[in-house]
């Protein structure tokens, strides 16, 4: 199997000794290596809860907890690493190693292959964890909820519009209604 240019430092990346930042451009195997590390990382600690991923998207956490579930998977199901070599062997031999470590019965067996038991999220929802695990703490009402995507322009818009009709319907001589008139005078009506 031809070496990769950049197979060394691939390699130390797997190294869960020392942190690393990984970039690269699209299509280059971050997460292929990043999801290495996170199997190899469950061959290695007591719980897999103590590992934490976090990423930027929904798309990506879901994309690396189905890739480590299917690396465990595909381990669980051939005793032989694949012939080819290269990171489908390591990723076996890895994922063959956590489940030595973890699923030591059916039962623990079953709910690591589930993913249940991975801390792999996004950097907002992590928040929203901690937030949620101490409500007090936090200072935030209990039940608070982090909006992505969609969801965060649909409460921004209606934010902005209910501030919108509460200025415009204060006195026009109220300071705060002035200064919406202004507003709006500037963007010439254009209330989006």
């Amino acid at each position: 199997m031809e070496r990769l240019a950049d197979q060394t430092a691939r390699e130390r990346a797997l190294d869960p000794q020392q942190s690393f930042i990984v970039e690269a451009p699209a299509g280059s195997g971050k997460t292929a290596l990043l999801t290495a590390r996170f199997v190899r990382l469950l061959g290695m600690v007591k719980s897999p809860e103590s590992i934490l991923a976090l990423t930027f998207t929904k798309k990506a956490a879901t994309q690396m907890a189905q890739r480590v579930i299917g690396a465990l998977a595909a381990a669980h199901g051939q005793s032989e690493p694949p012939a080819e070599g290269g990171y489908h062997e390591l990723l076996h031999r890895l994922a063959h190693k956590a489940l030595m470590r973890h699923g030591t019965s059916p039962e623990k067996r079953d709910l690591l292959l589930s993913g249940e038991l991975f801390n792999i999220t996004t950097f907002h929802g992590f928040c929203q964890k901690i937030v949620s695990g101490a409500p007090l703490e936090s200072g935030l009402p209990h039940g608070l909820k982090v909006f992505d995507g969609w969801e965060r322009e649909l409460v921004v818009e209606d934010a902005v519009l209910g501030a919108l009709k509460e200025l415009f319907s204060l006195p026009p001589d109220e300071p705060r209604a002035r200064a919406a008139l202004h507003w709006a005078l500037r963007m010439d009506n254009r209330m989006d």
